[in-house]
């Protein structure tokens, strides 16, 4: 009896130490640091793993070049009525140009996808004698959207591509050895019905350079204005609505690149594009300034040896995939290799004969080869091994796993419109000792390059899409949803910048 008694006292005891462990404020947090902020910033980037033959292998099984004339796909003017013989005839040259010319093509299912819907449209066309190449166009942008999700396919002058929008939770929580809690309050998230809490939680820093997690959740883009979560805290549920902070107004857009100093930190903007080295066709008479490429570069000269550089690429389109390893090769002294593997056409695989006035793309492409190969990049290891031959039709472009040691606190700034090109610059970051990446998740536009534009020779209807396609690791990047930042911002990615470097210089 007296053994039982005891038992109870004791069994109490244990519950009231456990509740008062879980209570609001005796679990004992620990603040985070800007060592264990670049001690996790460091670890993603030594993450990275080597390429999966297997899996990049599978991307161009049984792949060939397309016997379509490619001539007959250039400049063909768009008619306004075609016949359905006609429609069916581009159909069928379409998905069979699908077929050997699109990299990504088995990424979206193969032959095992795209044939039946192949077959479908030419069914829909047999209940026409004549059709309207507007008609067309819509029946065949619906088909595609069905299964490709790629921000550089365009058909018809419409992107077949995926988008997402980030809610924003920006209630600050911080981790303790018994769970999540509200900074504020001292309650414990307990759950967010259908959400795992590890997965949204994103390390963030307010103006002030204070860290602490927020929550952040993708959804597809007709998602609209407001998302809705129930949370569970500690007595009870409510429901939050988070706002779209992927709608918020973009940065200043210029194509002038400039450097700027704050307090003695060196504030490198480029938010425009990553111009080309020379001219290209579709730059020519646009107002294209070639100037550009060597003012950005020459940015990154003065800047050697600095302890901290800040880069501003927040609403860059893209451009040039050249700039962001040249930029970087500048500034640091070496190589920096990226983090995905390139499946392309092999060179010399499929000839065009392209028209006279076309001679400065091929001009444009020397001086590419010549600052890539000769006269800018040194001799790496990993260089000469970079382009491997997986059959006579396809090559693997890798530049392997690479880690390059750096004493310069570089941060880069990032949000949802940098695109394409502007993302390499997070690929080559990602392997760089003593980074930062602040911001937002870019937008995700690099699962293929842009494409050289042809028209369908029947209904001259436009359509563009890259023979390359990209292979990242799993989870480190995804179409429409982009790289995610190390640190998420909270307010003005470029004061958050600032701040965190001015209290590191006071430490």
């Amino acid at each position: 009896m007296r053994f039982s008694k005891l038992f109870s006292l004791l069994f109490a005891l244990i519950l009231v130490s456990i509740v008062a462990a879980c209570g609001s404020g005796d679990a004992k947090v620990y603040p985070i640091t800007i060592d264990d902020v670049f001690a996790r910033a460091n670890q993603r980037r030594q993450d990275v793993q080597e390429h999966d033959m297997d899996r990049i292998l599978a991307h161009i099984e049984g792949r060939t070049p397309s016997v379509i004339e490619l001539e007959k796909l250039l400049f063909t003017p768009r008619a306004s009525v075609i016949s359905a013989y006609e429609a069916v005839e581009d159909v069928m040259i379409l998905f069979d140009f699908l077929k050997h010319g699109y990299g990504a093509y088995e990424y979206f299912g193969g032959d095992a996808v795209f044939l039946p819907l192949r077959d479908r449209l030419i069914e829909d066309l047999a209940d026409y004698e004549e059709i309207v190449t507007g008609i067309l166009s819509q029946m065949i942008q619906g088909a595609l959207s069905e299964v490709i999700a790629d921000n550089h396919f365009e058909f018809d002058r419409t992107t077949i591509g995926i988008s997402y929008n980030f809610f924003v939770w920006e209630t600050p929580f911080v981790r303790s050895g018994n769970g999540v809690r509200e900074k504020e309050t001292d309650r414990y998230l307990l759950e967010v019905i259908g959400h795992d809490l590890d997965d949204m939680l994103r390390l963030a820093a307010n103006e002030s350079g204070e860290f602490y997690y927020i929550a952040v959740i993708p959804r597809p883009e007709d998602y609209g204005l407001r998302y809705s979560i129930e949370a569970v805290f500690e007595g009870g549920t409510e429901l939050i609505q988070l706002r779209n902070s992927s709608i918020l107004p973009t940065p200043g857009r210029t194509m002038t690149p400039s450097l700027t100093f704050e307090n003695d930190i060196p504030i490198v903007t480029m938010r425009g594009n990553l111009p080309f080295p020379v001219p290209t066709p579709w730059d020519l008479g646009s107002g294209f300034i070639p100037d550009n490429t060597n003012i950005f570069l020459s940015y990154a000269d003065q800047l050697q040896g600095q302890p901290y550089v800040i880069l501003d690429i927040r609403s860059n389109t893209g451009g040039s995939t050249l700039l962001p390893e040249l930029w970087l090769y500048r500034l640091l002294g070496e190589v920096v290799p990226h983090n995905r593997d390139i499946i392309r056409q092999r060179p010399g695989s499929v000839e065009i004969d392209l028209p006279d006035d076309f001679a400065e793309f091929s001009l444009f492409w020397r001086e590419y080869d010549r600052l890539m190969n000769q006269d800018e990049m040194p001799e790496v290891p990993w260089l000469e091994q970079t382009n491997i031959a997986l059959n006579y039709y396809f090559e693997l472009i890798s530049s392997g796993d690479g880690f390059v040691p750096n004493d310069t606190i570089l941060i880069l700034l990032i949000d949802r419109f940098a695109f394409s090109a502007a993302e390499l610059f997070v690929s080559h970051v990602l392997n760089i000792e003593n980074t930062l990446i602040i911001g937002q998740n870019t937008s995700g536009g690099l699962l293929t390059p842009s494409g050289f534009p042809h028209n369908l020779p029947n209904s001259g209807l436009s359509f563009s899409f890259a023979d390359e396609f990209y292979l990242y690791q799993e989870g480190q990047f995804g179409e429409g949803i982009g790289y995610a930042p190390d640190i998420w911002a909270v307010g003005d990615a470029l004061t958050v910048a600032l701040s965190l470097i001015n209290n590191m210089r006071q430490e």
